[in-house]
């Protein structure tokens, strides 16, 4: 490399530095902006507003504001639960009507006329609704209902009577359980609540 050479290339360098410098000025006084500004942001939101996780930051350095969003969840009153969904496959809802009124002996209750063209039927469990959706594709999945009963041995001989079937689930302290499948291999779980250990109940074949 010839000596012109060598000094065109410091040169660029030189001036490189300065300009980077000079742009770094210029976005650490925005960014310094851009964090005051979300930071009074944040203090007026802080009554009606909370952060996900305590870790999460009310604001972010300036480096990053471009490519992380800023999220905050809102306060939810939650009174109840009001239902939970099964689905069984379409066509199907005569089917589960039979299990869940004849063997389970649910109350069935009118869906509304606008939702009547989806399909499934609703029913009335205690205090809250189980609502039976029709859906292509089911697959076996863990994902279940959970509900508490009184009389939890009579409920399995009666389920055993019906051909029901029937899985037993690992004791608790303070709690029985059992699970049972509908005719289409969705889980519900049954529990009750005990004094002292649980017995081992005998599995089911």
């Amino acid at each position: 490399m010839q000596a012109n050479d060598v000094r065109v290339v410091e040169r660029n360098k030189f001036l490189s530095e300065k300009l980077d410098g000079a742009r770094g000025h210029q976005r650490n006084d925005k960014c310094g902006m851009m964090n005051d500004e979300l930071k009074e942001r944040s203090n007026a939101f802080h009554s009606s507003f909370i952060i996900p996780h305590p870790s999460f930051p009310l604001y972010f350095p300036c480096a990053h504001w471009k490519s992380v969003l800023y999220f905050v969840a809102m306060k939810m009153r939650i009174k109840r639960l009001d239902h939970v969904q099964l689905c069984i496959p379409f066509g199907e809802e005569e089917k589960a009507r039979e299990f869940y009124t004849q063997v389970l002996g649910l109350e069935e209750i009118e869906k509304p006329e606008a939702l009547k063209p989806s399909g499934g039927l609703w029913f009335k469990i205690a205090d809250i609704q189980l609502h039976i959706g029709v859906e292509e594709g089911q697959t076996k999945s863990k994902r279940h209902p959970a509900f508490e009963v009184e009389g939890l041995e009579q409920i399995r001989e009666h389920l055993r009577e019906n051909r029901v079937k029937i899985k037993e689930e690992i004791p608790v302290p303070g709690l029985r359980r059992l699970s049972f499948f509908d005719p289409f291999e969705n889980r519900i779980e049954l529990l009750e609540k005990s004094n002292g250990e649980p017995k081992p109940a005998s599995v089911s074949t």
